[in-house]
Formats: structure tokens, sequence, C-alpha cells
């Protein structure tokens, strides 16, 4: 969803218009291919093919270490893997041609160990960590019906990831 600001700061009409429209899109596709709406595709379409498991390993992304670690075993070598990955938003959204453009100037005209340590501190001060919890738009019942069974199949395989996590039984799925 593309609404030119962050959900945090967008109108309620905003909101509710992209939302519809992305059940729409949703509702008429079996497999999301369209770059504006790839960031909310099933993930059961990137472990699995026509039916069948492609993938070994299946980690909830807040459990980054226990990825880390069975990567480290599989090369061999200790792997750290951060939390770079948090969602965040602007502080103030109607800042961000302002930002974009100063962005690209400091990149242009300063060395690029300057311009990391300032984009590093500006985003200490422009950004913070996004709400856990969504937006009151999304919890109207048709919605929260429509992402329950839409995303079924991405529910059954998270809550088994988690499992095995828990359990410490591997994640692991025979492929084919």
């Amino acid at each position: 969803m593309y609404v030119g600001q962050e959900l945090a700061q967008a109108d309620k009409n905003t909101l509710h218009g992209e939302i519809d429209l992305t059940i729409e899109y949703l509702g008429k596709c079996d497999i999301v291919t369209a770059p504006e709406f790839i960031h909310i595709a099933k993930q059961v379409d990137f472990v699995e093919c026509e039916g069948r498991r492609i993938v070994e390993n299946v980690f909830p992304v807040d459990r980054m270490n226990a990825f880390s670690t069975v990567i480290s075993a599989q090369v061999g070598k200790q792997l750290n893997i951060g939390d770079d990955n948090k969602a965040t938003v602007l502080r103030h959204g109607s800042l961000r041609p302002l930002i974009t453009l100063g962005s690209t100037m400091v990149k242009r005209l300063l060395p690029s160990s300057i311009s990391r340590r300032l984009r590093n501190h500006a985003r200490e001060i422009l950004i913070q960590p996004a709400r856990e919890r969504l937006p009151p738009a999304f919890h109207s019942k048709s919605i929260l019906d429509f992402i329950e069974e839409y995303y079924a199949d991405d529910i059954v395989l998270h809550n088994a990831a988690l499992s095995n996590l828990e359990t410490g039984s591997s994640s692991r799925r025979p492929l084919g």
C-alpha cells in the first residue's frame, strides 16, 4: 500500500480506500506479482511451489537469532544477525520530501564515511519505531475476517515455525 505517506499519518478515508483497493487486488490473484503489493504477498508463496515445499527451514522474522544459529552451523562460522529490519516511520511524515532531497545532496557532496555517520545521526532524530498494533482502520470485522482467510496458510506456517522453536525440534520439513 503506497499512499504517498506513512500509514500512521494517513487520514481515515485514505486508509480505508487503500485497504479496499488491496483487498480487491488480493481477491483477484492467486500469486501477488504487482510490485506495489509484493510486501503483503503470502509467505507460503516463498516456501512452496505448486504445493511442494522448496525451503527446508522457516523462522519467524522476530527470531533471527535462531536463524543465525542454523546458518552458522551450516557454514561453520558464527554469524551475528541483528535486528536491523525493525519497522520504522518518520516522526513527521511531511518532512519526507526535504529528507529525500537532503539525503541525495549529502551522498553527492560528502565522502561516504561522513555521509553514513550523518545518516545514522539523522535517523536517530527523524525516525521512530512503528507501532506494534494496527491502526484502528484495520480493526473492522470484515477486514480481520479477510486477513484470517487470505493468510490462513501463512498463519499455519508461522505457528508451526514458532512451535518448532519452542519445542526445540527442527523446523526442517522434507523437500518435495
